[in-house]
């Protein structure tokens, strides 16, 4: 399969625009901080007005964003999507048992928009 650049544009119709809110309002999307291949990183806003980064379940290469929802790209990576959703969540779970100065602190893992998010210090 040939990757071709992404360029900005392309990437900002695949994130999260700075408003949107999660959890029922929970926490406010400030900004797209960073995109990786299993997911987008945000600067978001909590309920108390903390900061807090929201780490999203989004890969790239099989996925797309329908209006603030996550969908397979096509029908058959389907499976493909749903067990990639299933290890970040297991990875959320884990990582909230971890307690330790080096590793980030998680506020909250849940689920919305078909997808899974990580609220982290």
């Amino acid at each position: 399969m040939v990757h071709e650049e992404l360029d900005i544009h392309e990437v900002d119709d695949d994130v999260l625009p700075p408003g949107v809110t999660l959890l029922h309002g929970q926490y406010m999307i400030e900004s797209y901080l960073v995109r990786g291949g299993f997911g987008v990183t945000y600067l978001a806003r909590d309920s108390l007005e903390r900061q807090v980064v929201i780490k999203e379940c989004f890969p790239a290469a099989i996925s797309c964003r329908v209006g603030d929802e996550v969908r397979p790209l096509k029908s058959e990576q389907t499976r493909q999507y749903n067990s990639i959703l299933r290890h970040f969540l297991r990875e959320a779970r884990r990582l909230v048992r971890l307690d330790h100065p080096n590793i980030v602190g998680v506020h909250q893992v849940f689920e919305e928009n078909n997808t899974a998010y990580m609220a982290l210090d």
